[in-house]
């Protein structure tokens, strides 16, 4: 976890930007409109709950977290470590989730969703517990 550093005023620009274009993008996820949205979800047909350090990534399955990511999570304005860069949410739509800015994705980061810029692994914005 990278914190306390300046930042880049390109994310600065780019963090300003997406939240001007995407006000209260979240009041329309599945997560608002039932918190049990993911039950009958086949991407989570192997889901049976937290286990100790392993993720859970809807689609993937459960995976395996090195040690020093045990018991971490990350935040808009942390950069996530390349590791997770994986986990993307190709139907980012399904969820609810607007579609990511120029060279971002939609993270699956344990139960948080993440939008990350892929050219440093910045993180502009983050949905908490998603399920």
């Amino acid at each position: 976890m990278q914190r306390n550093q300046a930042v880049p005023q390109r994310h600065v620009q780019q963090t300003n930007q997406w939240q001007s274009g995407n006000q209260n993008w979240d009041r329309n996820t599945a997560w608002q409109r039932d918190r049990n949205w993911w039950r009958g979800n086949n991407a989570f047909r192997n889901y049976t709950g937290a286990r100790a350090n392993f993720f859970f990534a809807p689609g993937f399955g459960y995976y395996s977290v090195p040690r020093q990511y045990w018991r971490q999570s990350w935040h808009a304005g942390d950069y996530l470590p390349r590791y997770f860069m994986r986990y993307v949410v190709s139907d980012y739509r399904s969820y609810g989730l607007p579609r990511p800015p120029y060279n971002c994705r939609w993270i699956w980061v344990n139960n948080s969703i993440l939008l990350v810029d892929r050219s440093d692994r910045y993180i502009l914005d983050e949905v908490r517990v998603a399920w």
